[in-house]
């Protein structure tokens, strides 16, 4: 699944533009998790 991070306005995302590739044991429609999203952005960086 891959979304925007500033879509999710994960903390920090003004900073980097792009596109945030999500694990892939994360099942479509989990609800959102700003941790998860975060640990995501952080990974990527």
């Amino acid at each position: 699944m891959i979304c925007a991070a500033r879509e999710l306005d994960v903390p920090g995302a003004p900073d980097r533009r792009g596109i945030l590739v999500m694990p892939d044991d994360l099942v479509a429609g989990t609800p959102f998790d700003m941790d998860v999203a975060t640990r995501v952005v952080a990974a990527q960086a």
